[in-house]
């Protein structure tokens, strides 16, 4: 019985894994040097992007930066799918910010369309170092500082 539960739960969970629209990293992007730090900023952008396009992202909103992320989360919204083509995520640059405990990311939405490669967006978030996990916010306070 044991083994017939393990097999059911390991085939429901690659089921839903695969049918996900998982974040795509490439090798030549840098991650940061701390290991574990790269695997969490990694899973809860995943789960971030996700839960975008699902539109439970409450918990993943710096508090303090809400009403500029939620303008953001808006346009993210969507970007997985138009017309027959569906756009995957792909994380294409990290770079942490010296002034805070947070980190500068790129997320690019990319399909194939008739065999060429598409480009729909490209997005900034700034990823918060947080007790537990990672918080995102907007760039919009960070870009418009001096103005």
């Amino acid at each position: 019985m044991k083994t017939f539960l393990t097999i059911t739960f390991l085939f429901a969970t690659f089921i839903t894994n695969a049918q996900t629209n998982r974040l795509t990293v490439k090798s030549e992007v840098r991650l940061p040097k701390d290991s574990i730090e790269s695997v969490q900023l990694v899973a809860a952008l995943n789960d971030f992007l996700e839960d975008i396009q699902h539109g439970d992202t409450e918990k993943w909103i710096l508090p303090a930066e809400k009403l500029e992320t939620e303008f953001l989360i808006d346009e993210m919204k969507g970007m997985d799918k138009k017309d027959s083509v569906t756009f995957k995520p792909y994380l294409i640059n990290v770079e942490a910010l010296a002034d805070i405990k947070a980190y500068s990311v790129q997320v690019s939405y990319m399909g194939i369309h008739d065999g060429a490669p598409v480009l729909r967006a490209i997005f900034e978030l700034i990823a918060h170092k947080t007790e537990d996990g990672f918080r995102f916010s907007s760039p919009l306070l960070r870009n418009t500082k001096g103005w």
